[in-house]
């Protein structure tokens, strides 16, 4: 009987780390952006990218060495991070008690940018001038803003709430519940690689070929999810769950870039309005696919609507993380 308590004790304080971390998220936020671990991960690989491209510059064979290089880059950042990450969860784990609940919680909630998404959103979308609107549409989100008007400018807040909806939202809790605050980290690190290298075709050889792999898989099953996690929050918002699911269905699987639309295309549904048919982001510019049909206008009501459903789509993400915890636990 002694062992059985003790079990479920320690499962008790696993579990919690996740409410405690979402909480901290969306109470807190991240207010200190120079203290974010992802900033001390792009330094990571900027050096590391250096290095290795100028090496791959020496060889003969230069397409070869571009992919092998870009393959040791994916292997060291991302071996890297999961590692330190998985070894601080072991050291907090035998802590035990409190110490593991709030260490965990910090680990996830470090990983997570729920408040930040959508805070950064409306700025942009409610900023006072266009200059503003545009100045951090390109800061906050990579995004080329030069000469987009302000409907524009509301169509790629659109774009970016339901593509990091998978990623910031989504995909991290995926990995959660999978590996823990290492799958999480793993992930954020493969995150951060393909902003920083661009988004590019994984069978192309570029440099950023791996990575582009490697990112695909991470978001195969989470990019889904989170298409059917939105339709499910759209329709318990009230507003069009059903045309979320077809749209996303319909849409989701369009474009160059594999998996990044079926968030923006469930969204688009949801929502009414069609999105996409600009250019891309993160270093690269690509013609996006246009998503969903031209029901009504977009405004910043609009912009609006889509927080709300990001939002109470990232509650569900927690539920179904927090479930999934369970079910492998046993």
């Amino acid at each position: 009987m002694v062992e059985v308590e003790r079990f479920y004790l320690v499962d008790f304080w696993v579990l919690g780390s996740l409410p405690l971390a979402l909480a901290l998220d969306l109470i807190v936020g991240h207010p200190w952006r120079w203290a974010d671990p992802v900033r001390w991960i792009d330094r990571l690989t900027g050096r590391a990218e250096r290095g290795l491209r100028k090496l791959a510059a020496r060889s003969a064979g230069r397409s070869r060495a571009n992919r092998l290089a870009g393959l040791v880059l994916v292997i060291l950042v991302v071996g890297l991070v999961a590692s330190l990450v998985a070894l601080s969860t072991d050291l907090l784990g035998m802590l035990g008690g409190p110490a593991t609940l709030v260490g965990r919680a910090l680990l996830i909630y470090g990983g997570l940018g729920i408040r930040r998404l959508a805070g950064d959103t409306l700025r942009v979308s409610e900023a006072n001038s266009l200059f503003v609107a545009r100045r951090d549409l390109a800061e906050r989100f990579g995004r080329d803003a030069s000469g987009l008007d302000a409907a524009a400018i509301n169509r790629v807040c659109l774009e970016v709430i339901g593509e990091e909806t998978n990623r910031s939202v989504v995909a991290p809790l995926f990995w959660v519940a999978l590996l823990g605050p290492a799958g999480l980290w793993g992930y954020k690190a493969v995150d951060a690689l393909i902003r920083k290298l661009g988004r590019v075709d994984p069978r192309g050889p570029d440099f950023g070929w791996a990575a582009a792999r490697l990112d695909w898989l991470a978001n195969l099953i989470p990019a889904r999810v989170t298409w059917l996690l939105i339709s499910l929050s759209a329709g318990l918002l009230n507003e069009d769950g059903r045309n979320a699911l077809r749209i996303g269905w319909r849409d989701g699987r369009k474009g160059l870039i594999p998996d990044l639309a079926w968030g923006p295309a469930a969204l688009a549904g949801a929502l009414g309005v069609q999105l996409g048919g600009g250019s891309g982001s993160g270093g690269r510019s690509w013609l996006q696919p246009v998503l969903g049909d031209p029901i009504d206008p977009i405004d910043r009501r609009t912009v609006r609507r889509s927080v709300r459903i990001m939002l109470v789509t990232a509650l569900n993400a927690a539920f179904l993380c927090l479930a999934v915890t369970v079910l492998l636990s046993g």
